[in-house]
């Protein structure tokens, strides 16, 4: 097809998808390595990494320093926050990096940490790529105060009292 080119993977020589004339690839090396800014900066920690859907979209988990607990002297709930990097080699989505509450180990998990992801960044596969993941540095430098501020909501939240007839009334 004009205009049109298959990523392979270099180890095993396998077609990884159909891409545009514009499409620019963006190696998992380059596309990570602003991760560890993160981990210098913020003392985020290296959680997991893996590549699903036969090396198509692989991805980097980290996970932010706080685990946030919410109503500690009650249920104690704890969500662990992480930051995940997704990059995908088949044309089908950008190169992402979201906050989340899942940490991928699967291509399960790996689809959950973008449905749930709090704060989200996104790049295409372009010749700008790489500068656009500078922004992407500031911008999840700021993420890491999130769960700070999310932790204290959930815990006003959490001592709140409600009776359920005051609740159904307001319905």
């Amino acid at each position: 097809l004009p205009e049109h080119f298959v990523t392979v993977r270099q180890d095993t020589g396998a077609g990884l998808g159909v891409v545009g004339s514009r499409y620019e690839v963006l190696q998992n090396r380059d596309a990570f390595a602003f991760l560890q800014d993160l981990i210098d900066r913020h003392d985020v920690v290296w959680e997991s990494a893996g590549a699903v859907r036969d090396g198509r979209k692989v991805f980097i988990c980290l996970r932010l320093p706080e685990t946030v607990t919410i109503d500690a002297g009650g249920v104690a709930d704890q969500i662990i926050p992480f930051v995940v990097a997704l990059n995908s080699h088949d044309g089908s989505t950008l190169f992402h990096v979201v906050v989340t509450p899942w940490r991928p180990v699967c291509g399960n998990t790996e689809r959950f940490a973008l449905r749930d992801a709090v704060t989200r960044w996104g790049v295409r596969h372009t010749r700008s790529a790489r500068d656009r993941i500078e922004e992407a540095r500031r911008t999840l430098g700021l993420s890491v105060t999130y769960f700070d501020q999310f932790a204290a909501e959930e815990e006003s939240l959490a001592r709140t009292d409600l009776a359920l007839a005051d609740y159904r009334r307001g319905l």
